[in-house]
């Protein structure tokens, strides 16, 4: 019933079902199925929003720019239904054969009974002669693997993925949810202002006790990890698309981005703004807490990498892969910290998900035979020259 120029209102906890611009509202959508992102992204008036997303706290009153197929996740949806119609090229050759070897068998079984007038003859030729062999050979050896392949934990999608895996030159990954565990957790806590790391932590968990959102439940299981014993927090305000505000043990804390600390008139100096650039380089996101109108320090977190993934990537090297790479939707200094901390040999990054197909023809055209292995419906888009891992 929706059409397009319609406005459509989406709640905290609900999938955006369109692609539209944002009339009113503000919050925070979780991205990760459509664009790779690890973090949470921020969404106000004006800003575009894609179907899938989710959006995790906040509300949005949305205008219809594309429906249905039109939609990026739409646009995925055909991309897997035109791989899934693809046979294995064996398979197709095998069809070939079968096609001419059928009527030439019973050709033969017909011309040996016209000759010895004997049925049991002509049954003989096409028992021996029957292409059930043939025919049946191929798949019952793909479906065989696949089966075999699914008690490991490994969906295959088509047979053209099994032979072609014995083939590749090139892996690449997504990051998101693949190399990483694809969701926020705390690396480190800058305190400035002679401010205790500690409490600053104590301080901005308890603020973000009741928070919904994906970021303050990390600082808080932070906290409880550390075994911080946390304080009730009173006042709280949660502000979508900027942070939350509580007191705290008789302080005023703020724990959210600069956006909300110029709204509540808290200094910010230049040297804040150089440690806050170094751990954004860094591929860190990072979030200033202020007690009491000052910034008391910096927390800074990080999508970790999965502590299996470097094996897995030298590993993959040393069965004679030439290139291990990564396309992600996130934003190129994240991209950049975990590339160098696994070891891949080349990233891309800001990637959306058509683009992703688009890359990974572009290698094809090198000459090379490619895998690519992610965990979301972003990296959905396949084709049938690609082993495609999801």
């Amino acid at each position: 019933q929706v059409t397009l120029d319609d406005v459509v209102l989406v709640l905290t906890g609900e999938r955006v079902g369109v692609d539209g611009v944002i009339l009113a509202g503000s919050a925070s959508l979780n991205q990760a199925a459509v664009t790779g992102e690890s973090m949470p992204v921020e969404k106000a008036t004006g800003d575009k929003v894609f179907a899938g997303t989710l959006v995790e706290v906040g509300a949005l009153e949305v205008e219809v720019k594309r429906l249905g197929e039109d939609t990026t996740l739409g646009q995925i949806v055909t991309l897997v239904k035109d791989a899934q119609s693809s046979k294995a090229p064996v398979e197709r050759q095998a069809d070939r054969y079968a096609r001419y070897l059928v009527p030439l068998t019973f050709a033969i079984a017909i011309a040996v009974y016209l000759v010895t007038l004997d049925i049991s003859r002509s049954i003989t030729v096409l028992v021996v002669v029957c292409p059930c062999a043939l025919v049946l050979a191929t798949p019952t050896a793909v479906v065989a693997a696949i089966g075999n392949a699914a008690k490991q934990g490994i969906l295959v999608k088509s047979g053209a993925s099994m032979e072609q895996v014995g083939r590749v030159d090139v892996v690449a990954f997504d990051k998101t949810g693949t190399l990483t565990v694809g969701r926020p957790v705390v690396r480190d806590v800058v305190a400035v202002n002679s401010a205790d790391p500690g409490q600053v932590l104590k301080l901005a968990a308890s603020a973000e006790r009741f928070s919904e959102h994906p970021i303050g439940r990390s600082i808080v299981k932070a906290a409880q990890q550390e075994e911080i014993k946390l304080l009730e927090p009173s006042d709280f305000t949660a502000q979508p698309g900027f942070g939350v505000t509580a007191s705290v043990s008789r302080k005023k804390v703020v724990v959210g981005n600069r956006a909300l600390l110029r709204d509540r008139g808290i200094p910010w100096s230049v040297v804040l703004d150089a440690k806050l650039k170094a751990l954004e380089d860094g591929g860190q996101t990072v979030i200033p807490v202020a007690v009491d109108g000052q910034v008391a320090g910096l927390i800074a977190l990080t999508d970790l990498p999965r502590p299996q993934a470097p094996t897995v990537v030298a590993e993959l090297k040393r069965l004679g892969v030439e290139q291990v790479i990564m396309i992600t939707g996130d934003n190129s200094g994240t991209a950049a910290a975990i590339a160098h901390e696994l070891g891949v040999d080349r990233f891309y990054a800001e990637v959306l998900p058509q683009d992703k197909l688009q890359i990974i023809r572009d290698i094809q055209a090198q000459g090379k035979r490619v895998a690519y292995a992610g965990d979301g419906v972003n990296d959905m888009a396949v084709d049938g020259e690609t082993v495609w891992f999801a």
